[in-house]
């Protein structure tokens, strides 16, 4: 399906009180070396951009932050990084099309993607908000979130979500089609616990079902992402 050479990985985020420690998974193969340090571009929504880590933000709309996973991966790979991600990107607005972020339109990333200079690598976050992952929140906590209703709108989001990444995809691997990097497609950290304990204040008012059905919802757009990267 894509020439680009795509992996689908984990982003697994280990919060202490010390800030986090990311485990990125594989190092793309190696290629010939040009005696340049190799170009990193990174994509995606407020996962990508560090929002709500410790460390400084930039001075941009997005709010990324110096602990993002980015600046982890490329600090550790030896990398120079082009941090492109933004705080509420969905692919529709933020990916492919304009975003309006804290009250600034922001151009779309993939073209700002393809006016860098070629990449080794391209990493990508995103799907959660197209899935409307923060108004299942919001709807959790003031009401019921687990309805029929619920479900069929979160199932439609996911559908267009997993063919908007994949025609992103095929457009990066058609642009790139004689100099392919690699692709890096995430997925999330699951956020639900498995049951609601007495130390867990901040699910107050989301009863176990809900808690249930929002793990659920994460692993969909885990497998979601999975089957786009795989096809």
């Amino acid at each position: 399906m894509k020439k680009i050479s795509l992996i689908i990985g984990s982003i697994l985020i280990l919060i202490a009180a010390s800030g986090i420690v990311m485990l990125f998974f594989n190092k793309p193969d190696s290629t010939e070396s040009t005696g340049a340090r190799d170009r990193y571009v990174a994509l995606g929504d407020s996962v990508a951009a560090g929002v709500g880590l410790k460390g400084d933000s930039d001075s941009s709309a997005c709010g990324r932050t110096d602990e993002s996973y980015p600046k982890k991966v490329a600090n550790e790979m030896g990398y120079d990084l082009v941090d492109i991600a933004c705080t509420a990107a969905t692919l529709q607005n933020g990916i492919n099309g304009v975003q309006d972020v804290n009250g600034l339109s922001v151009g779309p990333q993939i073209e700002q993607l393809l006016k860098e200079t070629q990449p080794r690598l391209i990493s990508f976050t995103i799907g959660a908000n197209d899935a409307g992952w923060v108004d299942v929140i919001g709807t959790c906590y003031v009401g019921n979130c687990n309805t029929p209703e619920e479900k069929y709108k979160v199932g439609q989001n996911l559908q267009q979500m997993a063919l908007n990444l994949s025609n992103t995809l095929n457009q990066i691997g058609a642009y790139y089609m004689d100099t392919p990097p690699t692709v890096v497609v995430t997925g999330y950290h699951q956020v639900f616990p498995k049951e609601v304990t007495g130390t867990c204040r901040d699910l107050t008012g989301i009863d176990a079902d809900e808690i249930s059905w929002g793990r659920q919802m994460q692993e969909d757009i885990n497998a979601r992402i999975k089957t786009v990267v795989g096809e």
